[in-house]
């Protein structure tokens, strides 16, 4: 092979080796000696002879790069198939970068700061709130008292008696020393869709139910001292997170959604009082299960273990956990024909309704559940 086709192909073979050529620097490979010498060929630069022999010892004359380089020169003055290629590509239009975005994405975060500082604000309320909820007290100078706990009124339900719920509200603010308690449930309000069929047939429509309802706790004045919400009056808030039951509670009455732990304290003595409208745990053996089931294993600290919700009738029970007497009231409803309750089994009750305590300064109690004999009662002690 003579001397200029064997430079080009060693050329050819070392071609693309290196990027870029440092022709200060002097190359300690034979590689890069017939690298740069193709360099300095293919720029039209002196052949550079004389170093490729220095450097490398590679012996090869002016004459034999001029050839090589006019070879070289020849097969590069038509483009390969990839240069072409690359040609064709860099002539084709250029898709534009990525945009520049301003505004809020998903990403946004918001001001932590403030975040947190409302977090901890709506955190201390609670936590007033629980804290001022473990001391509620109502306080009377003396006794005797008649603390009587109504609820499921059931307003808007063709079943209810609403002229009893108040007829017997107007009994109980002619009846000297008597205050109610009211238990939930005073509007039907069956917007929930599981049993929107029983919305079909009201007396009242739902917005006229709560209307009725708020004037009916109103008329008791000074003689309602608090309120608990039932879980017909809970549909509204969990659709719509709006608490009517709280709305319509007048003010400087206790209220809960839930339930109300407080001191009744009656002259000298305190009475410890627990009412929910539902207990955990029933019995069909035993109307006031849930109250006494929390009493033993709950909380025994309580003298009265007060519920509603079951529509089974008024009645007391009285029973001894750890050395004291207790009771276990339930009250019955003001729902006297319940469709419901008959499509379901439910047993029928004896249209009984509020259900109470007399309470005396010296720590005696006895219950009642028929507020006309607590009626009678009441005005012969203060006759």
């Amino acid at each position: 092979m003579r001397k200029w086709q064997r430079l080009i192909a060693d050329l050819h073979a070392t071609e693309g080796a290196f990027e870029a050529l440092d022709g200060s620097r002097v190359r300690c490979s034979y590689a890069e000696a017939i690298f740069s010498g193709h360099c300095l060929i293919a720029t039209g630069k002196p052949p550079g002879a004389k170093y490729i022999g220095e450097a490398v010892g590679y012996d090869v004359s002016r004459e034999t790069l001029k050839r090589a380089r006019r070879e070289i020169q020849k097969s590069t003055s038509q483009p390969s198939t990839t240069a072409a290629s690359d040609l064709a590509r860099a002539s084709q239009p250029t898709p534009p970068p990525a945009p520049a975005i301003v505004g809020t994405g998903a990403d946004t975060s918001g001001d932590i700061a403030a975040i947190r500082a409302e977090s901890h604000r709506r955190y201390q309320q609670k936590a007033r709130r629980a804290e001022t909820k473990s001391r509620q007290t109502v306080t009377f100078p003396h006794g005797p008292v008649f603390l009587a706990f109504v609820g499921d009124q059931h307003f808007g339900n063709a079943g209810a008696d609403t002229e009893r719920a108040y007829r017997e509200r107007d009994l109980i603010l002619k009846t000297p020393g008597a205050y109610a308690w009211m238990m939930g449930d005073i509007v039907d309000n069956y917007i929930v869709s599981k049993l929107k069929a029983q919305n079909m047939k009201p007396s009242t429509p739902v917005w006229e139910q709560w209307v009725l309802a708020q004037d009916y706790l109103a008329g008791f004045s000074e003689r309602l001292v608090a309120v608990v919400g039932g879980n017909h009056g809970a549909w509204t808030q969990m659709l719509t997170g709006i608490d009517y039951r709280r709305d319509i509670t007048p003010a400087g009455v206790l209220y809960d959604g839930d339930e109300i732990r407080a001191e009744v304290r009656v002259g000298a003595h305190t009475f410890r009082v627990w009412t929910r409208h539902q207990w955990r745990g029933s019995s069909i053996y035993n109307q006031t299960h849930g109250q006494e089931r929390a009493a033993r294993f709950a909380d025994p600290a309580y003298d009265f273990y007060v519920g509603a919700h079951t529509h089974t009738g008024a009645v007391c029970r009285e029973f001894i956990h750890e050395g004291r007497r207790k009771a276990a009231i339930q009250i019955g409803a003001y729902k006297r024909f319940d469709d419901y309750a008959l499509r379901l089994g439910f047993p029928a009750a004896d249209g009984s309704t509020a259900c109470g305590v007399v309470l005396y300064d010296d720590g005696a109690w006895f219950p009642m559940s028929n507020l006309t004999a607590a009626h009678r009662y009441m005005n012969a002690i203060y006759s």
